[in-house]
């Protein structure tokens, strides 16, 4: 039997599910419920930043948490934002989603040189990460998945946590021969990413068999 791997993203399990509203209220707790088990007997599962359907419809089981190391929001996580005490209980290990040496990105209207600082000693500090197994994207990775959602070659966008955490999977040789799950993903948000092209890529990985998207 192969192994499964469920990439659990931000949104509500139903942004992804493509449902009317009176099909989604029809459906009763049974399915959330049926969701957090599927997860939860995953053999491996990522969620990624602040995982807001954590312990609710999702479940809680985290065997990898993908975190952001630089941008605005990260300023707020190490100061201000305490995360959920059982996600991080919880989560076995960290895996931040730029490389450590900084430098991701020319600074734009977009991407001020904020998101060239790398915070992930700050975060790991105020969020009480210390005891956690630690790791970040190569660098050559996150230079490819860069030029991925730029394919027109103008530097107009960053790949987000969730396309990271997917592609990561993707290229892993410890994944290889897995069944990958998706679940939570909307492709919308900060302009910054390029929704339009994610959402292709994660549609066409389906189509050809790649991942499931989940829908319950």
């Amino acid at each position: 039997m192969r192994k499964r791997v469920v990439i659990v993203g931000n949104a509500l399990p139903s942004k992804n599910m493509a449902l009317k509203l009176w099909e989604l209220r029809s459906r009763s707790k049974r399915n959330e419920s049926y969701l957090a088990k599927f997860i939860n007997d995953s053999d491996y599962v990522f969620r990624i930043n602040l995982a807001p359907t954590f312990d609710k419809s999702t479940g809680i089981k985290t065997d990898c948490l993908v975190l952001l190391n630089c941008g605005k929001p990260v300023i707020d996580w190490c100061c201000s934002v305490r995360f959920n005490p059982l996600l991080i209980s919880t989560t076995e290990q960290i895996l931040f989603s730029k490389p450590k040496e900084g430098g991701y990105c020319k600074a734009t209207a977009n991407f001020p040189l904020i998101f060239n600082e790398d915070f992930s000693k700050y975060l790991i500090s105020f969020q009480n990460l210390h005891e956690k197994p630690i790791s970040f994207i190569k660098s050559e990775l996150y230079k490819e998945l860069v030029e991925e959602v730029n394919p027109e070659g103008v530097y107009s966008f960053i790949p987000s946590s969730g396309y990271i955490a997917l592609r990561y999977v993707i290229k892993s040789h410890f994944f290889k021969n897995w069944d990958i799950y998706i679940v939570g993903f909307s492709w919308e948000g900060w302009i910054g990413h390029n929704w339009e092209y994610e959402q292709k890529y994660f549609i066409d990985c389906e189509k050809n068999k790649i991942l499931k998207i989940l829908n319950f």
